[in-house]
């Protein structure tokens, strides 16, 4: 820089460019049809962190009869299939990411159960 007298000076500036934390990616996996009495295994393993940070999981049912999964916090959960008529049922979860700033997003999977003939009992 030089000033009217032609006196000249040297201004180092640092700029510090800070980007904003996307939002993460939560897929909850393809819907799944089964059948009564089998193990079923949840599938958020295409979630992710568009910065590349860790992700937590959290599963919960949101449709249909009761459920145990086995570790709602884990990225694929299972829970046994239930006994069901022949004409099924369909049971909805919903699996939220966060990623380490606590930004959030869901996504949604159906597990369709359909019964099996069952031997009548006399």
């Amino acid at each position: 820089m030089t000033d009217v007298d032609g006196l000249q000076a040297v201004v180092d500036t640092l700029v510090n460019v800070r980007g904003n934390n996307d939002f993460p990616v939560s897929d909850a996996g393809d819907d799944q049809t089964v059948d009564e009495n089998t193990t079923v295994t949840l599938d958020g393993v295409g979630s992710f962190d568009p910065e590349g940070q860790n992700l937590s999981y959290s599963w919960r049912q949101v449709v249909g009869p009761s459920v145990t999964l086995s570790d709602p916090a884990a990225e694929q959960p299972s829970f046994p299939a239930p006994n069901v008529t022949p004409n099924g049922v369909s049971i909805i979860f919903e699996l939220t990411v966060t990623d380490v700033v606590g930004l959030q997003q869901r996504d949604y999977v159906e597990i369709s159960v359909f019964g099996l003939n069952d031997q009548p009992i006399a």
